[in-house]
């Protein structure tokens, strides 16, 4: 996931930014992911 990149930079304060790299991280582990794309 392009999102999985930009989960790896210095948080920037944002804790909407932040919670959707947490959801992009932990959908990941799952095949869901294409699906839900």
């Amino acid at each position: 996931m392009h999102s999985q990149s930009v989960c790896k930079q210095p948080d920037t304060g944002r804790r909407s930014y932040h919670m959707h790299c947490s959801i992009a991280y932990f959908f990941s582990m799952f095949p869901v992911v294409p699906a839900f794309e």
